[in-house]
């Protein structure tokens, strides 16, 4: 099955876009796609009744939601993260939250070390 990214390569290469700009045309589709998903975050918190959300409010409220839930979830390094990051993804999708910036996140956050204190 194709999908839309793939059809809007192909149709910006059936129509030499990408000769404008000399930039590829899977670049040039991937870069549209990504207008797409910032429009659809834009247009989700402006129909949004509450305020744009912090980080750090993001964060805590990802937390204590964690804490109503009837199945537990494990976290470790000895577990298996998919869990954890598919209940983050449901999160961020009910709280119109944008995707992580690919090849920005996570090499823009810094982890605290295991076993430090606050």
């Amino acid at each position: 099955m194709v999908n839309f990214q793939d059809e809007l390569t192909k149709l910006i290469n059936e129509h030499s876009i990408e000769n404008v700009s000399n930039t590829p045309d899977f670049v040039l589709s991937k870069f549209l796609m990504g207008c797409l998903l910032t429009f659809d975050v834009a247009v989700a918190r402006r129909d949004r009744p509450t305020p744009d959300v912090t980080p750090s409010e993001a964060l805590f409220g990802f937390v204590a939601w964690l804490t109503t839930r009837t199945d537990p979830v494990t976290f470790g390094a000895s577990h298996n993260a998919s869990p954890a990051c598919d209940l983050v993804g449901e999160f961020c999708k009910v709280n119109s939250l944008p995707e992580p910036r690919e090849g920005i996140y996570p090499n823009n956050l810094t982890m605290p070390k295991d076993g430090n204190p606050l």
